[in-house]
């Protein structure tokens, strides 16, 4: 069979389920959406050949076989997959890492106008800047980088710690920094990273607000995170980091190496491939849990929500599609499972939404409200 190794586990494990739809244990009959998804977005004929081309012995070609076959369906047609009774949303889509040199990277299904990520340096100048960015000899390097003053809406963003750099970026932007130290980060939608221009000789110190994924490199300096309720001191490794502002939780996953997060209540020397929260309001951290990923899902172009609350979902999706959202009393604890990327229209969505959960979804220009169905 194919290999499956740049596939997400539970993406696998969608098609898996899609392609056996004829087996009673892939299919609920009580659950009339799942029944609908089926219908609507499965040719039977089609994926038997498709199941041909898996068994083929050159699986590589198999696969970008059945790769051109998906790129080639209609552009609404999509596989998609409801696992359970409480109707719970997979969208699956084929999403592989970026290209290593990609480092801005902008969502192309946001609904609004996408801005250009904002970097503001320790003298107060301000520049809109994209492509390859990069702190060497004292200097920050980018590809494009043009001055810019800042409008009213953003003179906040000005008020820096004393003497650092502060790159921030729009919804609908990702974008990799190199740091002086060769440490390499990756800072996703609507965040911002403050950062010097050469470290000191103590420590190497940066301060996060938003989300962002760091490969440290090693060094005898340890190297610390500043968040809004405590910090993150590594020496080399790497891991992520969620602490936006206005969010009850944070939370660090770490993939290599070792961490230890602290606050002003606890600190804990987090295992690899475990992460943590911490409650924002409290400074305390939950027990660790083991990752799902090997990497963060946001730098593969991905975001997988697992059980998630939608009214936590859509705090996610508002930074990834640029729109508000407004949800009724009565849906905002719905939980949802699911995989979109990148390539995921908000209407595919939306609509996907509709036929597996028991809701109303309107949109309005930028705006999506989200009710009760009622019956």
């Amino acid at each position: 069979m194919i290999d499956f190794k740049k596939i997400d586990n539970l993406v696998k494990y969608c098609i898996v389920k899609i392609f056996r739809i004829k087996d009673p244990v892939c299919i609920d009959d009580g659950i009339e959406s799942t029944e609908k998804i089926i219908e609507k977005y499965s040719e039977e004929n089609e994926v038997d050949s498709l199941l041909k081309k898996f068994n083929s012995i050159n699986s590589d070609y198999a696969f970008n076989h059945f790769l051109d076959v998906i790129k080639k369906r209609k552009a609404r047609r999509r596989f998609y997959y409801s696992i359970n009774i409480a109707a719970i949303l997979i969208v699956a889509l084929f999403l592989f890492s970026p290209e290593k040199s990609t480092t801005t990277i902008v969502n192309k299904k946001a609904l609004t106008k996408v801005d250009d990520v904002l970097l503001i340096t320790e003298n107060g100048e301000s520049y809109t800047t994209s492509g390859d960015i990069k702190v060497s000899n004292y200097e920050i390097k980018a590809s494009q980088k043009r001055p810019v003053e800042l409008e009213s809406s953003r003179i906040e963003l000005q008020k820096t710690p004393e003497q650092l750099n502060t790159l921030v970026t729009p919804r609908g932007i990702r974008q990799q920094l190199t740091l002086s130290d060769g440490t390499v980060i990756w800072i996703n939608s609507q965040s911002r990273l403050s950062f010097p221009t050469e470290f000191n000789d103590s420590a190497r110190v940066v301060s996060l607000t938003g989300e962002a994924y760091f490969d440290v490199t090693e060094s005898r300096k340890p190297f610390i995170v500043k968040l809004q309720t405590g910090e993150v001191t590594v020496y080399g490794t790497s891991f992520n980091i969620n602490s936006y502002d206005n969010s009850p939780i944070s939370a660090v996953w770490l993939y290599t190496g070792s961490v230890k997060v602290s606050t002003t209540e606890e600190e804990t020397m987090l295992k690899p491939g475990y992460n943590v929260r911490i409650d924002n309001a409290t400074s305390l951290m939950s027990s660790q849990i083991a990752n799902r990923n090997e990497s963060p899902d946001w730098i593969r172009g991905m975001i997988e929500f697992y059980e998630e609350p939608l009214s936590g979902a859509f705090d996610v999706l508002q930074r990834w599609y640029g729109i508000t959202y407004e949800l009724s009393d009565d849906v905002k604890d719905l939980e949802v499972t699911m995989i979109i990327s990148d390539k995921t229209s908000i209407e595919d969505l939306l609509e996907l939404l509709e036929l597996t959960q028991k809701v109303d979804v309107k949109r309005k220009n930028d705006t999506v409200f989200i009710t009760k169905k009622r019956n």
